[in-house]
């Protein structure tokens, strides 16, 4: 049978529903019916008309998913598609993505500040672009957080709460924790319980209950930081706890267990750059002053926190460290009414600060 023969009239098409794809079926409907091409013309019409004033009343921002749900909500029953295509057909953008926003939001003229948050490499390419219109720029990037542990802190209390500061958001965090310094007359008991720490670590999906680490952002991202994780396994002075991508019912996932490596020199690689991912670096000091020069000697300054018992001695060492943010006997505690921010590549300004003095 053909469908699309004007001699077939809709109940004949109607018998072979059961036959054809829906989309089919609507379409020979369409052939062999003007009135039904009549009736979409008009409806595409009127939905149109819908879109268009959606779009307008938004301030001409709304893609086609928003204003498939405004549309919904006002009980106007469409398809994203239909929406796409009607977009098109009237010449309406919606929201942009991608490159193409970037270089409009940070060239126009009419854009006085931007925040971001991101990576070094993008915040470097926002400074270049919105230099000629000098712009006011909070840039919030990359982060290597160092976790100083004196000798009178209680490891066995503290060392899970280093475990879950390092695997927060899978080490997806800027301000995870990624190196820990802890006094040399305290070393080996903290090697033995943040190593059992990171290994009790359930690694699982979000749903799954007990579940403490979720995957990484997709199974590619998994793969290069896994790559990078085993490079530093290799460089390091001792691998303590050895992670791994997971396989079995994990395997098509971006799962990667936590690693713990224990390193000396403060310029290997995998001590300086910002791996996204859960690895961590233990080191050992013998003084106050060798702690603060180990953990300044980064390219980042963006979060550090500082482990100890001695009131005094807190307040000395995070004054004493570059960082924008530094908790003591705490880590990754983020309050919308604190400022934060960073110092060399971990960004300029400071988001969530009120500024009066400001226009």
């Amino acid at each position: 049978m053909d469908l699309h023969r004007d001699t077939y009239g809709v109940e004949p098409i109607c018998k072979v529903l059961q036959m054809a794809p829906s989309c089919y079926w609507r379409h020979a409907a369409r052939k062999s019916n003007p009135q039904l091409r009549s009736d979409r013309a008009k409806r595409d019409e009127q939905l149109m008309a819908d879109v268009q004033r959606v779009w307008h009343a938004n301030w001409q921002v709304y893609g086609a998913d928003k204003i498939w749900l405004q549309m919904n909500r006002e009980g106007i029953r469409v398809a994203r598609c239909t929406i796409e295509r009607l977009m098109r057909k009237a010449g309406l953008q919606g929201v942009r993505r991608g490159k193409s926003v970037r270089t409009t939001i940070t060239t126009a003229p009419d854009v006085d500040v931007i925040s971001f948050t991101g990576s070094n490499l993008t915040g470097q390419r926002i400074m270049a672009a919105a230099a000629p219109t000098m712009k006011k720029l909070s840039l919030e990037l990359g982060g290597k957080s160092c976790c100083l542990v004196f000798e009178d802190a209680d490891i066995d209390h503290i060392a899970p709460q280093l475990a879950a500061a390092a695997t927060v958001i899978s080490g997806q965090q800027c301000t995870a924790a990624r190196r820990v310094l802890v006094h040399a007359s305290r070393y080996e008991a903290m090697k033995k319980s943040l190593a059992g720490a990171l290994a009790s670590i359930h690694v699982a999906p979000g749903n799954t209950p007990g579940a403490q680490m979720g995957p990484l952002i997709d199974p590619g991202t998994a793969e290069r930081v896994q790559h990078r994780i085993e490079q530093a396994m290799e460089a390091a002075d001792e691998v303590i706890l050895r992670g791994e991508r997971l396989t079995g019912a994990l395997q098509r996932g971006g799962f990667i267990s936590p690693t713990l490596v224990a390193h000396r020199d403060t310029s290997a690689s995998f001590v300086q750059e910002e791996i996204f991912g859960p690895l961590v670096v233990l080191e050992k000091f013998e003084t106050e002053n060798e702690a603060v020069a180990r953990a300044n000697h980064t390219e980042f300054g963006l979060s550090a926190s500082v482990w100890t018992e001695q009131g005094s001695r807190a307040w000395r060492i995070a004054r004493a460290l570059r960082n924008g943010t530094v908790w003591i006997n705490d880590h990754n505690k983020l309050y919308a009414e604190a400022e934060t921010g960073g110092y060399r590549r971990s960004g300029l300004g400071r988001l969530h600060v009120l500024n009066h003095n400001q226009n």
